[in-house]
């Protein structure tokens, strides 16, 4: 498995690379996921901003993107996963300002939901929303114990 996380922000992170890393690596094996590249990137809401407007055509900050390949050449969920999950970190500290969390916290809700896209869930539809928010829960709660 090969983690990758890509700092493209200048300013300082309330934790390590090594930890975004570590904890990367501990939601993909949760999810049983054993092999792939997934590269995280660490961006401001300019940069993010400018991707979604690039890729998605949406002009507006959002607080996390993931490009990759859910599905194999024959339409078959993949049993790896492959991709980038870009996170905006100023949305991360913000959003969890406002909240009352702890930014760490906010910041891996981000990665296990950009991860969970990657490998083919979806939130289009209240169903689909509601399946992936309790996985996230779950995840996080793993990762991050003891918080609210």
């Amino acid at each position: 498995m090969e983690i990758k996380v890509v700092k493209t922000i200048n300013k300082r992170l309330p934790f390590s690379v090594s930890e975004v890393e570590e904890k990367t690596l501990k939601v993909l094996d949760l999810l049983k996921i054993k092999d792939g590249v997934l590269d995280v990137v660490l961006v401001s809401d300019v940069f993010i901003r400018r991707l979604n407007r690039r890729f998605l055509k949406k002009n507006n900050y959002t607080d996390v993107l993931a490009f990759g390949e859910a599905f194999d050449n024959q339409g078959h969920k993949r049993k790896n996963i492959f991709g980038e999950v870009i996170i905006s970190v100023d949305a991360a500290k913000r959003f969890a300002k406002r909240y009352g969390q702890r930014t760490e916290r906010e910041f891996y809700l981000y990665l296990i939901h950009g991860i969970l896209h990657l490998l083919g869930y979806n939130d289009h539809t209240l169903k689909q929303r509601k399946t992936m928010e309790e996985l996230q829960n779950v995840l996080l709660s793993r990762i991050i114990p003891n918080e609210k």
